[in-house]
């Protein structure tokens, strides 16, 4: 005869034996025969429940999770089972019910706080479902799953820094967790961090490598840094990996164009095609690569299929149009923008296309009404502030390009473009203490622009202040090498300048980075000082002394060559030119 423990004991090495059984159908198979041993045993239908919901069969789950609730009304995890199961069916009522079933039993179950919390999340309440998982927390602060919710619950309402906190938290505790690494590297490009970020999903990917999510968001993530050659390997990998996508293809395809490799994005684009004849983007994107190969002529036949597929796109009407106007069939444009304008009165770039035209066709009235109507609608818009101002001057009407440019400066006072372009007006007007104020102001937003500093240095050497002129020239010499600022200092070197010295001590006292470029700067200046006396050989160690320190300093090996050549050393010129080459 049997031990009276037979049965029991037989069970529990069943219900033992299907944890090691992968499969989930199978581990089932191995549960249902220890049921028959234990036919009251709740954690064997609880155990089967968990096993048919890892095979995506719901309703088997829910079954033997509700017999388990039926053997043992106490117990929490069928209650916590239900309430995800549901939850993954989008069952938000029962899911409720299930977590508070729980609750009542059991307050300080931090599980169950979590699974509500993301009930909160799907329904957009954020701060309800934020509350939640940091009570889920407060009673257990290991529960990895809540500290990643939520981490992408302060994410969805842009509160990155706290995303960045939860995530690591999430991380620390588990290093292998992939997910918490690319909510690491979302969170980072919403911060501006593009280092970061990518750093991120890169360590996502380590550990998931063929996650399609992690592989997309770190190609999308390079393309936005420009690396388009790291972007080109994760699409190619996307698609070995989904070849059916038309998406992928696509993408595949924009990022060829991006890197201007036409032949490459147009069989991309086709390959997209080919897979879906209407996937719109791709027809889009062909006419994209022909306007760029300077065949606009082809893109037009694109965009009409296109529009076939979707007649109701402002935009696709919008690029149609801007397409005409390069072949100059300018009906053609009108009409296609004032389609785009009839499905979207608001969109801006109609109206400043439309602009552009009547600007080709020399109507400057009819181009500034239809600028002006777009800056109605979108007061900032670039195209529509900077086009606007371009015509009014064309016009010679300086002061009302000046008060739009001023107006624009209201919205947005460090538009460096804006500023700029202000600027210039004023230096038409011959208004030059403005014109340098704008500058000026542009060097205290940007203290590395180029352009600023060339412009001031030009507008203080032209009116009562060269020695500020000179040091301005120099900053800009500094920033840029190849900056035609240069050719103001050494004019001042070949006239024995007597402002020079003291521009440079200007310079350096307020003005420069005393980095390897500026280093580089005045020893170039040191060695032009005696190459301009005629001292060659002299100026050649000095001259070699900035090359140096910054191998880009194109002037440095020329007058190197140059000093070689005077000195009658033409093996060391040729070193020099050989370099310069």
């Amino acid at each position: 005869d049997k031990h009276i423990l037979h049965n029991y004991i037989k069970a529990r090495s069943l219900f033992f034996s299907s944890l090691l059984v992968e499969d989930d159908l199978k581990g089932i198979t191995i549960l249902k025969e220890a049921l028959r041993l234990e036919e009251e045993a709740p954690y064997i239908y609880n155990r089967i429940g968990l096993r048919y919901a890892d095979a995506k069969k719901s309703d088997s789950a829910i079954y033997y999770y509700n017999k388990a609730v039926e053997l043992s009304p106490s117990w929490i995890f069928p209650y916590n089972n239900l309430a995800i199961e549901y939850k993954e069916l989008k069952d938000y009522k029962k899911t409720i019910e299930y977590c508070n079933k729980v609750i009542a039993i059991d307050p300080n179950f931090a599980g169950t706080y979590n699974i509500l919390g993301t009930v909160y999340d799907d329904k957009k309440e954020f701060d309800k479902a934020i509350a939640l998982y940091l009570k889920a927390l407060s009673l257990d602060s290991t529960e990895t799953s809540a500290l990643r919710n939520l981490a992408n619950s302060y994410y969805s309402i842009d509160k990155y820094e706290l995303s960045v906190k939860y995530a690591q938290k999430a991380i620390a505790l588990d290093p292998k967790m992939a997910d918490a690494y690319n909510d690491l590297g979302n969170a980072y490009n919403m911060l501006g961090d593009e280092e970061k970020s990518i750093s991120n999903y890169k360590k996502a990917l380590s550990l998931s490598p063929t996650d399609s999510l992690f592989n997309n968001n770190i190609a999308n993530a390079l393309r936005e840094a420009k690396n388009y050659k790291e972007t080109i390997i994760y699409f190619k990998k996307l698609v070995s990996l989904y070849p059916n996508s038309p998406t992928l293809h696509y993408e595949l395809g924009f990022t060829h164009y991006q890197m201007e490799e036409y032949e490459k994005a147009l069989a991309s684009f086709d390959a997209s095609i080919k897979l879906d004849p209407k996937y719109i983007d791709s027809y889009v994107g062909k006419a994209h690569v022909y306007e760029d190969m300077d065949e606009p002529s082809k893109a037009i036949p694109l965009y009409g299929i296109a529009l076939k597929l979707d007649s109701k796109s402002e935009k696709i009407y919008t690029d149609m149009g801007a397409t005409y106007q390069i072949i100059k069939e300018y009906d053609k444009a009108m009409d296609a923008f004032e389609k785009a304008l009839s499905i979207n009165p608001n969109y801006t770039y109609a109206w400043i296309n439309y602009g552009n035209v009547y600007d080709d066709k020399g109507e400057s009235e009819k181009a500034l009404e239809k600028y002006q109507r777009a800056l109605v609608i979108e007061p900032t818009n670039s195209d529509g502030v900077n086009n606007s101002a371009y015509i009014l001057v064309k016009m010679k009407r300086y002061d009302e390009a000046i008060l739009g440019l001023q107006k624009a400066l209201t919205l947005d006072s460090k538009n460096i473009e804006w500023l700029d372009r202000l600027a210039k007006v004023y230096n038409l007007k011959e208004d030059y203490p403005q014109a340098l104020e704008q500058y000026l102001k542009t060097i205290n937003i940007d203290k590395n622009n180029e352009n600023a500093y060339h412009s001031a240095g030009h507008l203080y050497a032209s009116t009562s202040n060269a020695i500020k002129g000179y040091a301005y020239y120099l900053k800009s010499a500094e920033l840029n090498i190849h900056s035609d600022a240069l050719g103001h200092i050494t004019d001042e070197i070949d006239k024995n300048s007597t402002v020079l010295p003291s521009a440079i001590k200007f310079y350096k006292d307020s003005l420069a980075n005393h980095n390897n470029r500026n280093a580089a700067l005045m020893n170039f200046i040191d060695g032009y000082k005696l190459y301009s006396k005629k001292d060659y050989q002299k100026s050649i160690p000095l001259f070699e002394k900035s090359i140096n320190l910054d191998t880009t300093f194109i002037d440095s090996y020329n007058m190197a060559g140059l000093a070689a050549i005077y000195a009658k050393n033409i093996p060391q010129a040729e070193k020099f030119f050989n370099k310069l080459i």
